[in-house]
């Protein structure tokens, strides 16, 4: 009779084991599939933020070019409209006023120079 007591006992605990290993394994069957919501929703995010980055990065893009077009439109009239005197006079004057600047760009337009005539 002892013998049967054991055996019932253990066959318990077994089962009881197994149970809880079930129940184990439905839990993290549930937190791999909760991390890996948590992980795809963080990977939307990134993919909907770096969309909303392209698209500003492509707005201010298309902003300067707009504006390269009015200030090459606004030198074009400005060639058009004056006299090369008075071309030469408003360069002689703005130089004046601005001579760091007229010196970084004469040696930018010195070195654009010599690249283009190298290539030759």
């Amino acid at each position: 009779m002892a013998d049967t007591t054991y055996k019932s006992t253990t066959g318990e605990t077994v089962r009881d084991m197994k149970d809880q290993a079930r129940e184990f394994a439905t839990d993290m069957g549930d937190s791999v599939s909760d991390v890996a919501s948590r992980v795809s929703d963080a990977a939307s995010r990134v993919k909907d933020e770096a969309s909303e980055y392209g698209r500003k990065a492509k707005d201010t893009a298309s902003e300067y070019s707009r504006k390269a077009v009015d200030q090459f439109n606004a030198a074009t009239d400005y060639f058009r409209e004056h006299e090369m005197k008075e071309i030469a006079e408003d360069a002689k004057e703005w130089v004046r006023q601005h001579p760091t600047q007229a010196i970084i760009g004469a040696a930018a337009l010195g070195f654009l120079t010599a690249a283009l005539l190298r290539r030759r």
